[in-house]
């Protein structure tokens, strides 16, 4: 039986974010781009340890990190065997393939954010609206 993974507090998330080397953070995962791959891939092939490429990196080893560290390691060196470059080769189920830089696919997740804000603002005036009206 597996245990139970933990979720990734907003506050660890949002420092998480700062790092030049992560792409993204959610509730439960972590994603570095290709740059924090090529780094960890590089320093664990040069015989230095998960944790102190992590600390190399910048990142704090918190509970979430140190009980994750183990699988960065072991995807990271199975994924820079077989692809070192770290380029992005599978289809998401959402959007098409786009053979593009990091900072490409950055740039279309600041937009997709900067939507949803737009959104969810528009959302919130028509709640403010409701409110007063039913007051």
């Amino acid at each position: 039986m597996s245990k139970p993974r933990k979720t990734i507090p907003e506050e660890e998330r949002k420092e998480l974010l700062n790092s030049p080397y992560i792409f993204d953070v959610t509730t439960y995962n972590i994603y570095f781009n290709k740059e924090g791959k090529k780094f960890i891939y590089e320093h664990l092939s040069s015989g230095m340890s998960i944790t102190k490429t992590l600390l190399a990196m910048g990142i704090k080893l918190t509970p979430i990190i140190e009980s994750r560290k183990k699988h960065f390691r072991d995807y990271i060196m199975k994924e820079g065997k077989v692809n070192p470059s770290f380029e992005r080769k599978h289809q998401s189920s959402q959007e098409p393939f786009i053979s593009t830089s990091d900072d490409q696919f950055e740039s279309k997740r600041i937009k997709e954010l900067e939507d949803k804000i737009v959104i969810q603002n528009q959302e919130l005036s028509f709640l403010k609206k409701i409110i007063e009206t039913v007051k």
